[in-house]
């Protein structure tokens, strides 16, 4: 079992720290799906914080698995989550919009490096099978995380840079779904760029979903077709 796994084996048994060390792919987009799904409960139940922290604390610990399998990724990603929980304790000085920048660029860096080890996997694949869909619908959803981080850091560095309707400074929440409704090109227009960087950068992430979606696509059809031959 990677090194995850003892802490995984006392919060919920061994078996099921076994199952989620063989099942990597499947439980990041497990821990993905729970995330972008609570982001959006605390507009609705201000009190539901304990969801979403759940849902935040299953993602960490979905990354720190991942990184797992790379030795050189193993300290960084410890620090960047140890890192990111001392900006979310309940100290005086949490309540600053750069703590909130801070955390967001933290869970960035670490969204970004678990991106780059599914890519890899992608690349090196010799078979389909579940883990690999899995891994290539967990790598899409968390290009939409990523982006959805950065424009929390803009929306910090310049709070105008994101106008919502009624020009309303959107919240993460508002973040989130606007990241999505950009990768995957839908852009419904309830929510716009209004800098000029971020309307270059939503452009960019547009430009990489399309592209993903059309190089994963190729890939997995050339994989099934090898096996098949």
């Amino acid at each position: 079992m990677t090194d995850i796994s003892p802490l995984l084996a006392t919060l919920f048994g061994r078996r099921v720290a076994q199952t989620v060390s063989r099942r990597r792919d499947a439980t990041l987009l497990a821990a993905l799906v729970l995330l972008v799904l609570a982001t959006p409960i605390a507009d609705v139940a201000p009190r539901a914080q304990l969801v979403i922290a759940a849902a935040t604390v299953a993602f960490l610990l979905a990354c720190l698995q991942q990184a797992d399998a790379r030795s050189g990724l193993r300290v960084p990603a410890r620090l960047l989550v140890v890192f990111w929980l001392i900006l979310k304790l309940p100290f005086p000085w949490v309540d600053g919009t750069w703590v909130a920048a801070a955390a967001a660029a933290v869970l960035a860096i670490l969204t970004l490096g678990v991106i780059w080890l599914v890519a890899r996997r992608l690349a090196h694949a010799d078979r389909v099978d579940s883990e690999l869909l899995c891994g290539a619908i967990g790598a899409y959803l968390l290009l939409g995380v990523f982006w959805a981080g950065t424009y929390e850091i803009i929306s910090a560095a310049a709070p105008a840079a994101f106008a919502g309707p009624g020009g309303a400074v959107p919240n993460r929440s508002a973040l989130l779904y606007f990241s999505f409704t950009t990768l995957t090109t839908t852009g419904y227009g309830d929510i716009t760029a209004v800098n000029p960087v971020a309307r270059m950068w939503t452009i960019f992430e547009a430009i990489i979903g399309t592209v993903y979606n059309a190089t994963v696509v190729a890939r997995l059809v050339s994989l099934y077709g090898a096996r098949a031959r």
